[in-house]
C-alpha cells in the first residue's frame, strides 16, 4: 500500500472545569466534549480511517470522572478495526498514576510512554513514530535523528510546542530544522489549541489539528480535526470542523440607545439569529460620542 487514511486530532481536556462558566452550563460542557468525542469516532467510521491519532492532553490535569474513563473505552471499543496511536502531553504525563493506566484498552491501542520509538503496521505499509511526556515539563527535545525506512509510510505523533532557532521552552521543543532531517511524511502534533494550517519542512508535512472544542474565549473560533491520506512523500489532508460550540467575541455599537431593552435589541439584531443558542458570545459594546455638539 502507498497511502494510508488518518484522523489526527489532540487537546481534548476530558473533564476540563471550564472555569469561565457557571457550574451548570460547565456540566453541560463537560458533556458536550464527550459528545464531539463520540463524533470523532463516527467520523472514523464513516470516513473508513485506517489510523486514529490522537496527539496529547486527552486528559485534564489531576481530576477526571469515572464515567468518563468508561465512556473513553466504551467508544475506542467501537473502532477495534482501526490503529489508535497516542501520544501523552503536558497535562497527561504517562506514569504509573496517570489516568491512562485506568483504561482496559483494546490490543489496537498503543500508547508511546517515553522516549522515541516506532511501531510498525506491516498490512498498511506503515510506520508510526512517536514519544510522550512522562512528567509536566520536557525540556528537552523528544525528536531525535531516526534512519527511516523510505519504502514505508512514516507517519510522527507528538504533543509538543515548535521552537524557531535556538530558543528553548518547557514543553518538548521542536525545531523546524529537525523536522526537515526527518524525512517524515507527516508530523501529527498537539499542544497548541488552534489549527495552523498545513506546513510543509523538507519533505516532511506538519501540523497541528488544533482542540476539537474550545473551552473559553482565549480559544474561539471554529474547532476540529485533520482527516485524509498520508502518501509515501506527500499528503491529502483538509481540517474538518467537529465542535458543537464555538466562542465568539463580538463588538456591537450601542449609540442611539437610551434603555437597557434598547440595547438588547440591538445586541440580538447584530447577531446571526441561527446561531445564537449554538455559540458562546462575549460582547464588547461601544458608543460613538458627537463631541462636536458637547
Amino acid at each position: 500500500m502507498n497511502k494510508v487514511r488518518i484522523l489526527h486530532c489532540a487537546d481534548l481536556h476530558f473533564d476540563t472545569p471550564f472555569k469561565e462558566l457557571d457550574k451548570d452550563i460547565s456540566d453541560i460542557s463537560k458533556e458536550e466534549l464527550l459528545e464531539v468525542f463520540k463524533n470523532i469516532i463516527d467520523l472514523c467510521i464513516k470516513e473508513k480511517v485506517e489510523v486514529l491519532l490522537i496527539a496529547g492532553d486527552v486528559f485534564d490535569n489531576l481530576t477526571v470522572n469515572k464515567s468518563t474513563l468508561f465512556f473513553i473505552s466504551e467508544q475506542i471499543n467501537r473502532i477495534k478495526h482501526i490503529k489508535v496511536f497516542i501520544s501523552p502531553g503536558n497535562h497527561d504525563p504517562y506514569n504509573n498514576l496517570s489516568f491512562y493506566e485506568m483504561i482496559n484498552w483494546p490490543d489496537n491501542v498503543y500508547i508511546f510512554k517515553g522516549d522515541m520509538e516506532s511501531k510498525e503496521v506491516e498490512n498498511l505499509n506503515l510506520v508510526v513514530w512517536g514519544a510522550g511526556f512522562k512528567n509536566n515539563y520536557q525540556d528537552n527535545t523528544l525528536i531525535k535523528e531516526n534512519f527511516i525506512d523510505k519504502s514505508k509510510i512514516n507517519i510522527m505523533i507528538i504533543h509538543g510546542e515548535i521552537a524557531g532557532g535556538n530558543s528553548i521552552n518547557k514543553y518538548n521543543p521542536i525545531y523546524e530544522n529537525d523536522i526537515y532531517n526527518s524525512n517524515i511524511d507527516y508530523l501529527a502534533l498537539g499542544h497548541r489549541h488552534t489549527f495552523s494550517g498545513f506546513i510543509k519542512r523538507g519533505k516532511t508535512t506538519y501540523a497541528y489539528s488544533g482542540c476539537p472544542q474550545g473551552r473559553g474565549f482565549d480559544e474561539e473560533g471554529e474547532k476540529g480535526v485533520i482527516i485524509g491520506d498520508v502518501y509515501l512523500g506527500g499528503t491529502n489532508l483538509k481540517f474538518y470542523p467537529i465542535c458543537k460550540r464555538r466562542y465568539i467575541t463580538k463588538e456591537i455599537n450601542i449609540t442611539g440607545s437610551n434603555t437597557y431593552d434598547d440595547i438588547i435589541n440591538i445586541i440580538i439584531n447584530k447577531l446571526d439569529k441561527d446561531l445564537i443558542d449554538e455559540n458562546f458570545y462575549k460582547i464588547i459594546t461601544n458608543v460613538c460620542l458627537d463631541i462636536f455638539n458637547q
